[in-house]
């Protein structure tokens, strides 16, 4: 299934008219995995974001949506649990655990509390 980070990065390089190829080897991958993201078949991790969004030009507000839909268009997320305490762990399971079983109005809410709480540590 095409995921949004894949109809971005296509559009992009068309509207460029830049060959798979050229872009692939711009950034450092093969033109099989590009392919592949650009399918959605592949995830891609955060340093081959930031060369993607380099590659793109993208800068501002445009460079954190591209950062946001990048990681949701992966399917797996890997979390660092080691020393985070009890109730952290313990929050991030239930949620790992249940997210599918989430109201859209309950997934916006926990949304909203961890930016508020980021908006604090900042």
């Amino acid at each position: 299934m095409i995921t949004k980070l894949g109809k971005i990065l296509r559009k992009a390089r068309v509207d460029s008219e830049i060959t798979l190829g050229e872009m692939a080897e711009e950034v450092g991958i093969s033109p099989a995995f590009l392919s592949s993201i650009e399918n959605g078949k592949k995830d891609v991790k955060e340093p081959l974001v930031d060369k993607l969004a380099e590659f793109l030009g993208l800068t501002g507000p445009e460079l954190a949506k591209f950062h946001l839909v990048a990681m949701a268009s992966n399917s797996e997320v890997k979390v660092n649990l080691e020393d985070k305490g009890d109730k952290k762990i313990e929050a991030v399971t239930l949620l790992a655990r249940h997210i599918g079983d989430l109201s859209d109005d309950a997934s916006e809410e926990i949304s909203k509390i961890i930016n508020r709480e980021l908006a604090k540590s900042n």
